[in-house]
């Protein structure tokens, strides 16, 4: 019947739409749960509807990434406890309710992008102050705060209080050091498949 009601898409789980029903704690649910209940089937639809709905959905979920300074984290994981209260943004008050109720979307987007500040910076300590200096300073992808050589840029960095410095630092650079292990890990499988002659490749 709901589904019928609202046009939903048979891809959608049902949990989703009786997550109002088993929020209430006796049954009867918040006023602030039906209604983001409500705005969460609407993404939903978007998310699964026409193409015109999805560019829209998938606007929504950019400025918030951009707001958050976090690609991987949107719709799945904490990405509003770093940063302040954004009324004018409704995704925003959506996706914190889910944070709150645990609840979590997976789409296509995910783990597509580049990472973002804050997806590299996830220690509790001093997150906060790093998601409002990166929103301050305007920074959102690690590749405009590391360059090709995986250097850290410090002119970006040097005017953050002198712990918030420390604790970029400490983390990007744990992040480029994961990442140059990668690439020196890839580099030893391509030379040995080079050197692999046809009598001993598989073997």
């Amino acid at each position: 019947m709901i589904r019928k009601h609202t046009r939903m898409s048979q891809r959608i789980s049902s949990d989703i739409i009786h997550t109002h029903e088993q929020m209430g704690g006796i049954g009867e649910a918040k006023i602030d749960d039906i209604i983001h209940t409500e705005e969460l089937i609407i993404l939903l639809q978007m998310l699964n509807g026409e193409e015109k709905m999805k560019v829209i959905a998938s606007g929504a979920i950019d400025r918030l990434q951009e707001y958050t300074k976090s690609n991987k984290g949107t719709l799945t994981s904490d990405v509003t406890s770093h940063t302040d209260d954004e009324p004018s943004m409704w995704l925003y008050s959506l996706e914190e309710w889910m944070e709150y109720r645990n609840i979590t979307i997976k789409t296509n987007r995910q783990n597509t992008e580049e990472p973002a500040i804050m997806d590299i910076c996830t220690r509790k300590t001093d997150r906060e102050e790093i998601g409002q200096w990166a929103r301050k300073r305007k920074i959102w992808k690690v590749t405009e705060i590391i360059d090709d050589e995986g250097h850290i840029n410090e002119r970006k960095i040097k005017r953050a209080p002198i712990n918030i410095q420390a604790a970029i630092r400490t983390q990007l650079q744990e992040y480029i050091d994961k990442q140059r292990g990668k690439k020196r890990k890839r580099n030893r499988e391509e030379e040995g498949e080079q050197g692999e002659g046809p009598l001993t490749r598989g073997i």
